[in-house]
């Protein structure tokens, strides 16, 4: 294998930045209470990808439409050569954009073949609740019900707990509190609640900063809000006595 090769098979096997990565439910529990949540790149990541690593006309696709799917086959070179490497897979048609979804699924299944987001499938399995939302399938659990999505938070958590080896190089975990307003809002209801930084941090089990909290920005408010209601009936008490 030359240089070009091994840098461009290190380049592929980089993880994507989280704004790349996108979720969404595969198996689910009998109740449909809770899924197995799936990350996955987003189809304009794979050709971000392709263009950074080989250039925009050392690539190619094509894609044959089956009777339940697409198959893709992926050619990539080496700038300045005419040699070719394909690879194919496929994917099933989507349930919500069939032909549209078969294709991207199809052309994101290929990128994986040339170890593009590979690392994806080693990530711990993460089941989270759902929330009832438009059932794709329009299943019998779901009729009736609007069926069921993962609750934005489960998503906001799972994120947030991406192991660093999942994530680029130089990159730092990211976190709900990182959000310049709900950062502001978060401190202000604090500091308008009289909550102490001691206080806090002990309630949070943190240190230092919130980024050290694990739980999603719903857990937090709550944690927060039944803190504030105890120390409320605490003080009122010690007034009555």
């Amino acid at each position: 294998m030359g240089d070009f090769w091994k840098e461009a098979a290190a380049k592929l096997l980089e993880p994507f930045p989280l704004e790349d990565i996108e979720m969404r439910i595969g198996s689910r529990t009998f109740d449909h209470k809770k899924g197995l949540l799936l990350a996955y790149i987003s189809n304009r990541a794979v050709m971000n990808r392709l263009d950074a690593v080989f250039g925009i006309n050392n690539w190619q696709n094509s894609f044959t439409i089956a009777d339940k799917g697409v198959l893709c086959a992926l050619k990539v070179r080496e700038p300045g050569t005419e040699e070719w490497i394909t690879k194919e897979d496929g994917s099933s048609f989507s349930d919500l954009a069939e032909f549209k979804g078969g294709i991207s699924g199809a052309m994101k299944r290929v990128l994986v073949q040339f170890g593009g987001g590979r690392y994806l499938y080693d990530l711990p399995q993460s089941w989270v609740a759902l929330k009832l939302g438009t059932c794709r399938k329009n299943c019998d659990k779901c009729k009736g019900e609007g069926g069921s999505y993962p609750m934005a938070d489960e998503e906001e958590r799972i994120r947030a707990t991406f192991p660093q080896w999942a994530l680029p190089a130089g990159a730092t975990k990211a976190h709900w509190i990182d959000d310049p307003e709900i950062q502001m809002a978060f401190y202000d209801f604090i500091e308008k609640n009289d909550v102490k930084e001691d206080e806090y941090f002990e309630l949070f089990g943190i240190e230092k900063s919130m980024r050290e909290y694990t739980g999603t920005r719903k857990e937090a408010g709550e944690l927060l809000k039944k803190f504030i209601e105890e120390k409320a009936a605490k003080e009122e008490k010690e007034k009555a006595a």
